[in-house]
């Protein structure tokens, strides 16, 4: 049985867990391979490609678990515009505070994942809910 209070109580930590971890300081992230202070392009360091998936994994989930939850497409949508727009604010806040290069790229794929969690999500619910059985007649 899908118990959509449990889904929607993880998604709510997995977020709160998506900000405190978008704002932990550089040390840290270089310590998990995410981030990097070095000179070269970014494109150039496992740590971008760890960045970027973390962005995609991170993202992915929330959308997909909020949509596992939700019971009606428009609750959906309004989860997805929700993820679109926290990974929007976590990035500007980023280059406010730290002063960082607002990193477009990172909302952009922020948001695919948010896209992909949703569609996935009413998939899952199909998956896991439970099939009612239905009588068969015989045909004479």
């Amino acid at each position: 049985m899908l118990n959509r209070s449990l889904l929607m109580r993880i998604a709510l930590l997995w977020t709160a867990a998506i900000v405190i971890g978008s704002f932990l300081p550089i040390g840290v992230k270089e310590a998990i391979g995410t981030e990097t202070r070095s000179s070269l392009p970014a494109v150039q360091h496992r740590a971008a490609v760890r960045h970027r998936a973390g962005h995609l994994v991170a993202f992915g989930i929330a959308a997909l678990l909020f949509a596992t939850a939700s019971t009606k497409n428009s609750h959906r949508l309004c989860y997805f515009l929700l993820m679109a727009a926290l990974g929007s604010t976590i990035e500007y806040s980023q280059h406010v505070i730290f002063g960082s290069v607002f990193e477009w790229w990172d909302i952009r794929d922020d948001t695919l994942a948010a896209v992909v969690g949703s569609l996935l999500g009413p998939l899952v619910v199909l998956g896991i809910a439970p099939r009612t059985k239905t009588a068969s007649i015989p045909l004479r």
